[in-house]
């Protein structure tokens, strides 16, 4: 059987301190497998504004779905088929095959436009990971050190 953590099935909030945790940046959080369900950066050298509004970035293009260029995608592949099929065949020439042309014409350019939207999302968290980098230092801010007494004696 597979191994899971005990948090795989909790939501978590992913709390940005370091560049570390910038790394861990995605659907579900890759220490713990927990699904990511909010952000929470801190930059204590820049004004709350904008940490909040470079938070409500990160948020938006980790959580982006691609929806939203899917429904574009589809709506010009379908009105440009029925343009097609209107230039060709005329008004009430349509057949049963048709419809199933545009239906698939529909839903292969809705899956194209959510793999764009989905792609262009992904690269954007990237360059917006990479431009947050430059407020974070390399190591966590150091706290009290305990030493590990496992396998110590």
């Amino acid at each position: 059987m597979e191994q899971r953590s005990e948090y795989a099935n909790q939501d978590s909030t992913l709390t940005i301190r370091s560049r570390a945790d910038l790394r861990l940046l995605g659907p579900y959080h890759r220490a713990t497998g927990r699904r990511i369900r909010d952000i929470k950066l801190v930059i204590p050298s820049q004004p709350p504004a904008d940490v909040e509004a470079r938070q409500s970035r990160l948020k938006q293009l980790m959580f982006a779905c691609g929806c939203g260029e899917a429904t574009a995608f589809g709506i010009i592949a379908a009105v440009g088929f029925v343009t097609y099929l209107f230039l060709h065949t005329g008004i009430g020439r349509w057949s049963w095959m048709d419809l199933a042309r545009l239906l698939l014409v529909f839903f292969l350019a809705s899956g194209l436009g959510k793999w764009i939207g989905r792609s262009r999302a992904k690269q954007a968290l990237r360059r917006e990971i990479r431009d947050l980098e430059r407020f974070f230092p390399e190591e966590p801010p150091s706290g009290p050190r305990v030493p590990c007494a496992v396998g110590h004696r």
